[in-house]
């Protein structure tokens, strides 16, 4: 289990760039709200009913090279967006989102026949607001710092509480490991005299050994050497590896540490 740390904290998200990350993170957020919302921006929600100091339809571009971006469109109707939106708006940018007078249409993470399904919501006619570039920067100074707390909180928590999580699971498919292993132990002859249950505490010890080898040898240690991770990729990849690993323990290591076990202690 010591390799999920191992990988999570060098390999996966190592602590260099998360340190990095969680120092700049109050002046990344600053200027990717700069970025990307127009600092004349206003939009004014009296009573549920949007409006905005722009002409409509304007589009706010979240991302430049795919041009994604949210529309505002005062005289528009939910089917804007959800029939052939992108065509109806597409000398502005590529609409993810359509903001109304009275609602927002924006996906609802669904794949339809025809791609994706938008969800309609209608804005509560309490609800009262404005939103400008200089409140926008305020609650994200106001709410960044909290967010960097949990996620530091997370980021040094979750790989040690994720292997509790995971170990059901190792046990369940450690069932057809020791399934596989057991009768190849039968069949080749290597323990003729080996339990089911024998068969399943050698195949859970190498599967630890396997997913340490997969996770600090080859995805660390070889990954570092060639700049990408390798991975092998295969049918019953885990399968073959975790029986390759048990016999060769069992070869080298379980069958020598029996040997030890044996040996009666002489006699003074």
């Amino acid at each position: 289990m010591i390799a999920i740390p191992f990988y999570w904290f060098v390999v996966a998200f190592p602590i260099k760039e998360f340190n990095s990350f969680y120092a700049n993170a109050s002046t990344t957020v600053g200027n990717l709200i700069n970025q990307v919302y127009p600092q004349d921006l206003i939009v004014d929600i009296i009573n549920g009913k949007v409006s905005i100091n722009k002409t409509t339809p304007y589009c706010v571009t979240l991302e430049k090279t795919s041009r994604v971006g949210i529309v505002f469109d005062e005289k528009a109707n939910p089917a804007n967006l959800l029939n052939n939106g992108s065509s109806t708006y597409a000398t502005l940018c590529n609409p993810v989102a359509l903001i109304g007078s009275t609602f927002i249409v924006y996906p609802d993470g669904e794949q339809g026949a025809s791609g994706a399904t938008y969800k309609i919501q209608q804005i509560p006619t309490e609800v009262t607001y404005q939103i400008t570039s200089d409140k926008v920067q305020k609650l994200a100074e106001k709410y960044v710092p909290k967010v960097r707390q949990v996620a530091r909180q997370v980021y040094f928590t979750l790989p040690f509480v994720l292997p509790i999580f995971l170990l059901p699971l190792m046990l369940m498919c450690n069932l057809w490991y020791a399934l596989i292993g057991w009768i190849i132990f039968k069949l080749t002859g290597m323990n003729k005299q080996i339990t089911f249950g024998q068969a399943y505490s050698k195949t859970f010890f190498a599967l630890f050994v396997w997913t340490a080898v997969d996770l600090v040898l080859l995805k660390f240690a070889i990954g570092t050497l060639i700049h990408t991770g390798l991975t092998l990729s295969f049918p019953l990849i885990n399968t073959i590896a975790v029986i390759i690993t048990t016999l060769l323990l069992e070869r080298y290591y379980f069958a020598k540490k029996s040997e030890v076990s044996t040996v009666s202690p002489k006699k003074k």
